[in-house]
């Protein structure tokens, strides 16, 4: 039965349509409201592009280094290959140190991460004074919002030593 405003059908039909162009625009307004969040990331790429650069220029040929994974991660932004990289495993820093050892990364690679907890057990690498018996600090540099980028050295691994036979 027809209606004053068509059958049954064609009103659900047209109020579907009417949500539809409602929900692309919506959509079309969240696409111009996130350009600030894509400003502050490809600003803190700016700052991870540093880090690989150093990193690139320092770690020897067959040496590994171990970093939180990101997009685009640190082995992309230097132009390493995927296997260079070993991720961060989550835990007590002594527990990172003995997994980088047995992986043999030669740097570690951190700052803090944008994920709310992760790693909160190695911000201790992150204070100016942090010292370790196995770790050097070789990289300290100010991040895109505050953060800070470091880079030690773990001293027991022998990849690329040159007083060291491999």
């Amino acid at each position: 039965m027809a209606g004053r405003f068509g059958s049954r059908r064609e009103v659900v039909a047209r109020a579907l349509a009417v949500l539809l162009i409602f929900c692309m625009a919506v959509a079309a307004a969240a696409g111009t409201v996130r350009a600030e969040p894509d400003h502050e990331f490809w600003a803190d790429v700016e700052s991870r592009r540093e880090v690989a650069e150093y990193l690139k220029v320092v770690l020897p040929e067959g040496c590994r280094f171990m970093s939180e994974l990101e997009r685009p991660s640190v082995w992309h932004l230097a132009g390493l290959p995927p296997q260079t990289q070993e991720i961060t495993p989550a835990g007590d820093l002594e527990d990172v140190i003995v997994y980088a050892v047995a992986k043999g990364a030669r740097y570690i690679v951190f700052h803090k991460s944008t994920f709310v907890g992760r790693y909160s057990n190695l911000l201790p690498l992150l204070e100016p004074g942090f010292t370790s018996p196995v770790l050097r600090p070789v990289y300290r540099k100010p991040a895109h919002g505050g953060d800070t980028y470091v880079i030690y050295e773990v001293l027991p691994v022998k990849c690329g030593r040159a007083d060291v036979e491999e």
